[in-house]
């Protein structure tokens, strides 16, 4: 039998992909993380045209607006909201892909101009097909996997498609259509992660720089798109908040990761009202939109302007950062596609021009960089990692007395990625603690709109609420709530008259070895989740 054909490898990996993606949304389909809670609390503006609340000045809105359009057309009732939401994510997975398929054409456009000599010859297309396809399975499904209601995804699936429109560009630098079509393509990236802002401008820079036939004009034209969209964004924002809110997410990371201060301060502009003192008991104005005031838009409540700057936290970052990416690289299928580059790099006959791949190697260095320097998480990388391998890739030329050697170490790295692939994909499904609370409080006489309360839970335990369509109006957050448990019996009575006082319905404590029995708790099944109706 002989090797499969390329349109044969394109069919079996797309549809493994898709698959793969199909079997991650539909065991999620009951799970909602903390930034989801807050992503589709907008999606729910949109819905009921209130434009004004859901421009927020924290999370970007695409994403918000694809969950509004999806829920908007398929109208769920309330119990099957997450399967569509996820059902959203599949179809963003899809598009990713595509976009995926778009620049992998490119890419092999850009790869097979290197000059092909009688003694060296660019890697073959089945190797680059087989290559590609694992990196881009292997990076989606498992660092940024379905389960999380969050726009990863969406800002891959636009990182692919403007390096496939360079890669389009570089072959026809005379199209300014193409070049205008960059630019409005990391406009939308904008719109999805603001950090698409600083590394637009790398894309851009790079390409001006770099790109053998791209130059300065088409470079200019993409600016321009670039710049326009953006300005579009902060101007609509600025309606709302008074105020340029420009990186106002990197500006409150950066104050919560590296000054040392803890999320949600209490000097904005409509402070938390502390409602005790010991244990810690904070109210909130549930007249704001979104489930969980606190984290629907931070910026309301933390409006620090100039974060302070401190070398010690700073290096812990840093530090964290290199260890993240220690174990990200030394998994094992990252660890092959390494030593793949790196043989690749070895082998490889002199004279590559280096212009196309710093097309993809610049500007994925520079979100290892910028991400390095505050905190990296896996789920934000995919899109760069496959940037960077196959960047290392691109153009290579091995003499033929390696071709095949190099053709069978990819693959057998691919088969590596993959088994790790479906290994994410088959492992237990997502939890659905939250799905399990919020129909318990409904079944105990929870209504839309009523105000509830949590006890030693962040913002990752606040989805509960948002499938009940309750309010959190008063929270004892996770550093304080052992100072609740701790106290008399008489105190934590004296925070249940507050709570009544507050006009809050129930109270949710996350308590897995169980609360004390002075108070009428009833525990959630399946959960670390407790209980209590007020009067």
């Amino acid at each position: 039998m002989g090797s499969p054909s390329t349109a044969q490898l394109h069919r079996l990996f797309t549809t493994f992909c898709l698959l793969g993606g199909a079997v991650q949304a539909w065991q999620a389909r009951h799970f909602l993380n903390g930034d989801g809670v807050s992503y589709l609390d907008m999606a729910s503006g949109y819905l009921a045209g209130d434009w004004r609340h859901a421009a927020n000045g924290y999370w970007p809105p695409l994403y918000s607006v694809i969950l509004a359009a999806v829920l908007g057309v398929l109208r769920p009732p309330g119990s099957w909201e997450l399967t569509a939401v996820h059902g959203a994510n599949f179809l963003i997975f899809a598009g990713a892909l595509a976009a995926f398929r778009f620049f992998l054409s490119n890419y092999l456009g850009a790869h097979g101009r290197a000059a092909t000599t009688a003694e060296a010859a660019p890697l073959s297309e089945a190797t680059i097909l087989i290559a590609g396809y694992s990196l881009f399975a292997s990076t989606a499904l498992i660092l940024a996997p379905l389960a999380f209601v969050t726009p990863d995804l969406c800002l891959a699936a636009l990182v692919y498609l403007t390096a496939g429109l360079l890669l389009k560009v570089e072959a026809a630098p005379a199209n300014w259509r193409l070049s205008l079509a960059v630019g409005a393509v990391l406009g939308v990236g904008f719109l999805t992660k603001t950090v698409l802002l600083p590394l637009g401008l790398v894309f851009v820079a790079t390409a001006a720089l770099a790109g053998r036939r791209i130059g300065l004009w088409a470079s200019a034209v993409t600016l321009t798109a670039f710049a326009a969209v953006v300005a579009l964004h902060l101007l609509a924002v600025h309606r709302v908040k008074g105020r340029v809110a420009i990186g106002d997410m990197s500006r409150l990371n950066y104050a919560w990761t590296l000054d040392g201060r803890d999320a949600g301060g209490t000097d904005g502009p409509r402070p938390v009202r502390e409602l005790l003192d010991r244990p810690r008991v904070l109210g909130f104005d549930t007249a704001l939109p979104g489930t969980y005031p606190l984290g629907y838009d931070p910026t309301i409540w933390d409006e620090r302007e100039h974060p302070s700057f401190q070398w010690r936290y700073h290096w812990a970052a840093i530090h964290r950062s290199v260890l993240a990416y220690k174990r990200l690289v030394l998994s094992s299928w990252q660890l092959g596609f390494g030593l793949t580059a790196a043989t690749v790099l070895w082998l490889e006959a002199r004279g590559r021009p280096l212009g196309s791949r710093l097309l993809l190697l610049a500007p994925a260095m520079a979100c290892f960089v910028v991400y390095a320097l505050v905190r990296v998480q896996p789920r934000y990388l995919p899109a760069f990692l496959t940037l960077w391998w196959m960047g290392l890739l691109l153009g290579a030329r091995l003499r033929k007395e390696h071709e095949q050697a190099v053709g069978v170490m990819v693959s057998a790295v691919a088969v590596v990625a993959l088994a790790a692939t479906v290994a994410a994909c088959v492992r237990a499904g997502a939890p659905d603690r939250h799905w399990k609370t919020a129909e318990q409080m409904l079944r105990s006489g929870l209504r839309q709109g009523d105000r509830v309360a949590v006890i030693g839970a962040g913002s990752a335990d606040m989805a509960w609420a948002r499938l009940a369509r309750a309010k959190v109006a008063a929270q004892i957050r996770l550093a304080e709530a052992g100072d609740y448990w701790a106290a008399p019996a008489e105190r934590r009575q004296q925070v249940r008259r507050i709570l009544e006082k507050e006009n809050v319905r129930a109270v949710v404590a996350v308590k897995p070895e169980g609360p004390p029995l002075d108070q009428p708790w009833q525990h959630i099944a399946g959960t670390s989740y407790w209980y209590m109706i007020l009067p």
